[in-house]
């Protein structure tokens, strides 16, 4: 019997030894790449926990500054609002993080990402912009500090005029930078806090340009550089008027320094007319004979008649 044995050659041998090394580099690569994933997804999902939590108290904050300023508490409502600031800040620092702003660079993934950021960037403008100044402009946004006694306080709004129109244009702005927040994508929680930021941020927007508008419009209408009086008349489209239609009544209305000093109205009242000298006497020139005729002296109604 021949019994052989077969030595691995040594070209063999050194491959076996060359490639061991490898394999072990390849799998402590791979364990190392999925130890920074792991890490990096840890750190992702902590600053999103973080700035939804920040996001939500902010709001919170908000909601209590808005309440305290429609009822004149200016000190509640600075201190609610210092705390939505604070609160907008760790969001906006949390959305921009080196996690966020990579993954929010990556195609259609990071597509919810990319409108956290820009969420976060309108509600700290809002905190920053719009709802801190407000706290600044005193009781004109509360209706029952501003109204007293059947009086509108027109000098403070006057006063307040220049503040409430910067709050108001930052609000604008910031309702567009709102309307614009891109679509989130496929995370429907993202969607749902888009659609309530716009919603929120557009009906702050309407409450301050009203109050703007206020603040320009009602200190001169409503007296606050003296006596303001005005005529309204009532028409209706049953006749067709030169000015719109029939006049079935009118109404004179005074104001004096925010208030309503005299107010009446008359349906076709003749004694009124009289008062008024809009009766001609028993001499009226006969150019106005055609007007006569049509009872535009005597009749309210016909008073915008123009006779054919």
């Amino acid at each position: 019997m021949h019994i052989s044995s077969r030595q691995p050659s040594k070209h063999a041998a050194d491959g076996e030894d060359d490639s061991a090394p490898r394999r072990r580099q390849v799998v402590w690569a791979g364990l190392a790449l999925l130890i920074v994933a792991i890490a990096f997804g840890c750190w992702l999902g902590f600053r999103a926990f973080e700035a939804k939590s920040s996001l939500d108290q902010a709001r919170s904050s908000a909601d209590r500054a808005k309440s305290a300023l429609l009822k004149g508490q200016t000190e509640d409502a600075a201190h609610w609002a210092d705390n939505a600031h604070a609160e907008a800040l760790d969001a906006h620092a949390a959305a921009h993080s080196i996690p966020w702003n990579i993954v929010a660079a990556v195609p259609w993934l990071g597509s919810p990402f990319k409108s956290g950021q820009q969420m976060t960037d309108v509600v700290l403008g809002l905190a920053t912009d719009v709802l801190q100044p407000a706290t600044h402009v005193g009781t004109v946004l509360s209706p029952d500090h501003l109204i007293q006694g059947g009086r509108i306080d027109v000098q403070e709004l006057r006063k307040q005029e220049p503040e409430l129109n910067r709050i108001s244009a930052a609000a604008v702005k910031l309702n567009v930078a709102a309307q614009s927040v891109s679509e989130p994508g496929y995370l429907s929680l993202m969607r749902d806090a888009r659609s309530l930021l716009q919603i929120r941020t557009y009906e702050l927007t309407r409450l301050l340009q009203n109050a703007d508008l206020a603040a320009r419009l009602a200190p001169l209408m409503m007296g606050a550089d003296g006596p303001r009086t005005y005529f309204m008349g009532f028409q209706t489209n049953a006749e067709a008027r030169g000015t719109g239609g029939l006049l079935g009544g009118f109404g004179i209305l005074r104001f004096d320094n925010g208030k309503a000093v005299e107010h009446w109205g008359v349906r076709d009242d003749m004694a009124l007319m009289r008062q008024l000298g809009a009766l001609p006497g028993a001499h009226a020139p006969v150019a106005a004979a055609s007007f006569l005729a049509a009872s535009t002296f005597t009749s309210l109604t016909a008073t915008n008649c123009v006779p054919g």
